[in-house]
């Protein structure tokens, strides 16, 4: 059994019954045996999981078998309508509730070896952008943000390629290495609250800007968004999307004005 497949099997087992689950895969093998459970819900890749008996077993069974969880891109366990852990890209990484009682061989393999982060609250700032990142794969991205944290500054130094102008500016591309960095600072330290300024660009182009902490945000119609993504932070008006993304100087310059897309 890989440490991955150890994670999810004892994440399942310490978190306990009849809580529920959001995942989000590819994996067509994976959503088969989804598709047989009970209690469950499915659009395009992401699912709303019952976590009863028989459904946890059916997926650990799954797991263990096919080596799935590395194909799990989101993953998330809501408690009593409390987020409890969260874990993205192939279990490599998570974070658990500090309401979850945690077993002393839990702790040595995960929480001791930085591989879950246990954690007093999860916000959904936090879950805000980290959704926001998944968004984003390939090596053809890159971000621009300001803060004046000294952590995020620190971890952002350590990227491939980053630049850091003056004490607080800041860009990086945004490739897998990076990414997990960014995530990590962010699962740590709530670190976004402290972004004044985060904008994710392809070349010139501006295709996901958000301000103050994440509490408001901005996203081009071009990039897909999951219906977890659409129903969590789109519908409440958390994350708006724009045909494409104008900033408010070149709306004046050119007299133009975006085209707002409604779901």
């Amino acid at each position: 059994m890989t440490i991955t497949q150890d994670f999810f099997v004892n994440v399942l087992h310490a978190i306990g019954d009849n809580s529920c689950c959001y995942l989000q895969t590819s994996d067509n093998r994976l959503i088969n045996t989804i598709q047989q459970l009970s209690n469950t819900r499915m659009s395009d890749h992401y699912s709303d999981i019952l976590l009863n008996t028989k459904n946890k077993n059916a997926l650990i069974t799954h797991v263990i078998a096919l080596g799935s969880e590395v194909y799990i891109s989101r993953f998330e366990i809501l408690k009593e309508n409390q987020l409890v852990f969260i874990s993205h890209d192939g279990f490599k990484k998570g974070v658990i509730s500090s309401s979850i009682p945690l077993s002393e061989e839990f702790i040595v393999k995960f929480v001791n070896t930085k591989m879950c982060v246990v954690t007093d609250t999860m916000t959904i700032t936090q879950d805000f952008l980290i959704s926001t990142l998944t968004l984003f794969k390939g090596d053809n991205f890159y971000c621009e943000l300001q803060s004046d944290y000294n952590s995020l500054i620190a971890s952002i130094r350590q990227m491939e390629a980053s630049k850091i102008i003056g004490d607080y500016s800041a860009s990086f591309f945004l490739n897998e290495t990076n990414r997990q960095i960014l995530i990590d600072n962010v699962i740590r330290y709530n670190s976004e609250k402290y972004m004044h300024h985060f904008e994710i660009k392809r070349e010139n182009t501006p295709l996901f800007c958000s301000h103050d902490g994440f509490e408001i945000a901005e996203i081009a119609s071009e990039i897909y968004l999951p219906e977890a993504f659409i129903a969590k932070y789109v519908r409440t008006e958390l994350c708006v999307v724009w045909d494409k993304i104008i900033y408010p100087s070149e709306q004046m310059k050119y007299n133009i004005k975006p085209v707002r897309i409604k779901f």
